[in-house]
């Protein structure tokens, strides 16, 4: 087989590999597909998952998979806001510069963030002022759904209602076990620190299961 045959082939190959490739299956780094890496490709409403290495992300990604968090995506004109809940700020609205530099880790290099965009039809006006709703509140250090406080993907399961007001992303036990069905230390020594019981089980969300549904679409990888 001559060259210009056989770099043919191969791009056919890979071109059939990469369409057949489902772009919800919870893959890591540059193995996910790529649409572009343009941050001018985000739009309103649009979500932004990362990872991170802290403790406690440590401890969410055993339990949970890849993404730790997820903030939700506000323009003025070319301007983009970021309204999420963190541990370390609760509810806020912060350009996405401050946004990236909570994504650094250890290693003084930045976590992939990935975009992803809804499919399902949405007020995205409705959502955003939802979310804003909630800034100056606490993060839910607890977990628990029902009281004053949001973690980042009740944030967002909160905000985002179909056109007929239900919630467009499912709750589902919240689980707490690593892999191996072991309850980490980590969320022992927490929720005695909290003096409150682990919530395995109770109904909520997470931003892994959040990225995997079908009903979003992703748009760029940051």
């Amino acid at each position: 087989m001559n060259k210009p045959i056989l770099l043919l082939f191969v791009l056919l190959l890979l071109t059939t590999v990469a369409c057949n490739r489902n772009p919800h299956q919870p893959m890591i780094g540059d193995t996910i597909p790529v649409v572009t890496d343009q941050e001018s490709s985000l739009q309103r409403g649009d979500l932004l998952f990362v990872g991170g290495d802290s403790q406690m992300d440590d401890a969410i990604m055993g339990s949970t998979g890849y993404f730790t968090h997820v903030a939700i995506v506000d323009r003025q004109g070319d301007d983009i806001y970021l309204i999420e809940s963190t541990p370390r700020h609760g509810v806020t609205y912060r350009p996405i510069a401050d946004f990236y530099q909570d994504a650094m880790l250890s290693d003084s290099t930045r976590a992939t963030i990935y975009g992803m965009r809804l499919s399902h039809p949405f007020d995205v006006d409705k959502a955003i002022a939802i979310a804003k709703s909630h800034i100056g509140e606490t993060y839910d250090s607890l977990y628990l759904p029902g009281n004053d406080r949001v973690y980042c993907s009740e944030l967002v399961t909160e905000a985002y209602l179909d056109m007929d007001g239900k919630p467009i992303f499912s709750l589902h036990s919240i689980n707490f076990r690593d892999v191996n069905g072991e309850m980490p230390q980590f969320w022992i020594d927490w929720y005695q620190q909290l003096h409150a019981p682990i919530p395995e089980g109770v109904l909520g969300s997470n931003p892994n299961n959040m990225f995997k549904s079908s009903k979003l679409n992703m748009v760029c990888k940051l």
